[in-house]
């Protein structure tokens, strides 16, 4: 039985996500990574801030409305496995209230790494995909929903065998990106934008949002 009272790590959570997984879904993004692959579009989700912290029970309220909506829950950070009794007992949970949707987790380590852990081998029993691999910025980006083509979708239950043609399935030309507003001036990218996208695209967004801001007080 799942501990609803492990605490979590938690940077972000929003759905419905429509750019990391099968149809829409929960997208949340764990904190702590030691990682750091160069490149990386989460950086600010290496390090993990008091405040972020949760019981697990505490989170699943929160997503539950979400969960209930979308086709599924997608997994990223940060590092998920390095939060391995805590993101077990999570999945154990949703397995338990959502038991026929899907589960997808991103992790920089490759299944072969987490599998001489037991404590996050045990985790993989709660997920029916597993992106894996570094993020190499100078690798080949073609694969859809991933950022790089070393990255592998593994599908490692029966219900996953479905989405077996996204194993090498290529992105659109333009790979689809979910912008968010969290006000005063901040936005939030969500997908795997093309090579040199991100910083561009924040930046621009960003001078929108507070040329906006400022025509809202001057009103």
């Amino acid at each position: 039985m799942s501990n609803l009272h492990n605490e979590i790590y938690v940077g972000y959570y929003s759905w419905p996500i429509c750019v990391l997984g099968p149809g829409k879904r929960v997208g949340l993004w764990l904190t702590g990574c030691t990682l750091k692959c160069p490149g990386c579009m989460s950086p600010h989700f290496f390090v993990r801030r008091p405040e972020q912290r949760m019981p697990v029970a505490t989170l699943m309220a929160k997503l539950r409305p979400g969960l209930r909506a979308c086709d599924g829950l997608t997994v990223s950070g940060g590092e998920p496995f390095e939060q391995p009794a805590a993101l077990a007992a999570l999945l154990q949970c949703f397995a338990a209230e959502f038991p026929q949707k899907d589960v997808l987790v991103y992790s920089g380590c490759t299944i072969e790494e987490i599998w001489q852990d037991p404590q996050k081998r045990e985790v993989l029993r709660w997920i029916d995909m597993l992106m894996d691999g570094r993020f190499e910025v100078n690798s080949s980006h073609e694969k859809v929903w991933r950022g790089s083509d070393n990255q592998r979708l593994l599908l490692l239950s029966e219900r996953a065998l479905k989405y077996a043609a996204f194993r090498e399935a290529k992105s659109p030309a333009r790979p689809l990106l979910q912008v968010q507003w969290l006000g005063e001036g901040r936005v939030s990218l969500i997908g795997v934008p093309a090579r040199g996208v991100t910083a561009n695209l924040r930046g621009k967004l960003r001078a929108v949002a507070n040329a906006a801001q400022r025509e809202t007080r001057q009103d």
